[in-house]
């Protein structure tokens, strides 16, 4: 009832660019594994914060939005949600040239490290301290593979080598990953 009757849902490619477009709001549906604030933060579209109704509404830019969509996706693969879908859903009320977007995230599963192998080639002696360390390491088996984790494991590694006096260590770090 409190819609406009002239609101519709189009894809981002039907919106006409011509005009200039503002956010009317920002929503998200299937994000159970990440807030909506969390999401948003890394977004370049923005909505006007309800506690200022007073300011202008931000401009609503169909490529900045799309390139929105790919950043949430990218997001989650960081996350270890290799296999996660992000599409979008656009309310268009033309009379008023407000945008009402929303992003649907389809999270799936997350990839889990199931193996962390740390050789140490040139100092095998330092193998066994090393391999002490790996209740401090971010990476965990069993746990979600995030590259947040991965280069913090290899920070704590780096650092383990500082500690014992070698300054000049050159790590080489791969990782496979297998979504299915």
């Amino acid at each position: 009832i409190l819609s406009s009757a002239h609101a519709r849902a189009i894809p981002i490619d039907a919106l006409d660019k011509s005009r200039d477009w503002a956010v009317k709001g920002l929503n998200f549906e299937g994000n159970k594994h990440f807030s909506s604030g969390d999401i948003e933060e890394i977004l370049q579209t923005k909505t006007r914060p309800w506690y200022t109704p007073w300011r202008e509404r931000p401009r609503f830019d169909p490529e900045v939005f799309a390139a929105d969509v790919k950043r949430v996706e990218r997001f989650y693969q960081s996350q270890g949600y290799y296999e996660a879908r992000v599409s979008h859903d656009l309310q268009v009320d033309e009379e008023s040239q407000l945008v009402s977007a929303t992003i649907i995230v389809e999270e799936n599963t997350p990839v889990l490290l199931r193996q962390l192998s740390v050789r140490i080639i040139d100092h095998p002696e330092l193998q066994p301290e090393l391999e002490a360390l790996r209740p401090e390491f971010f990476l965990k088996p069993g746990k979600p593979f995030t590259e947040e984790d991965y280069q913090q494991t290899e920070t704590r590694i780096k650092d383990f080598f500082y500690d014992h006096g070698r300054a000049h260590v050159k790590i080489e770090r791969k990782a496979q990953v297998f979504p299915e």
